[in-house]
């Protein structure tokens, strides 16, 4: 014959499981039920279009960048341009200095096309 206290022990265990449950499905409920709402609104609904509509042109952005720096003919065609505004084209070459930890002085020259008007 089963102890009556384990009886009584695992019966108040099933309970407090069941209202457990209980609980967290009635939470879920909620959290559903306030997101269909917020979904709906339509301030929220636009924010979350140009959300996504930025990322989404964001990332083709990126891959047209990415596409173009491969080819050969667009990075002739580049350094033709000022690499200060990227819109002109470069007229002469002007030597800046950058920050390198591999120069014994920590700077080393680089020449950048210039459009004479930046």
């Amino acid at each position: 014959m089963p102890d009556q206290a384990l009886v009584r022990n695992s019966l108040s265990m099933s309970v407090e499981k069941r209202c457990c449950e209980a609980e967290v499905e009635d939470k879920r409920r909620h959290n559903r039920e306030f997101m269909r709402q917020w979904r709906s609104d339509p301030f929220h609904l636009a924010a979350e279009k140009a959300k996504r509509r930025e990322r989404y042109y964001a990332v083709q952005k990126q891959r047209k960048i990415e596409r173009e720096s491969s080819s050969p003919r667009v990075r002739e065609q580049t350094a033709r341009l000022c690499g200060f505004c990227f819109k002109r084209a470069a007229v002469r070459k002007i030597v800046r200095l950058r920050i390198s930890e591999s120069a014994p002085d920590g700077y080393v020259k680089v020449r950048i096309p210039y459009c004479g008007h930046c």
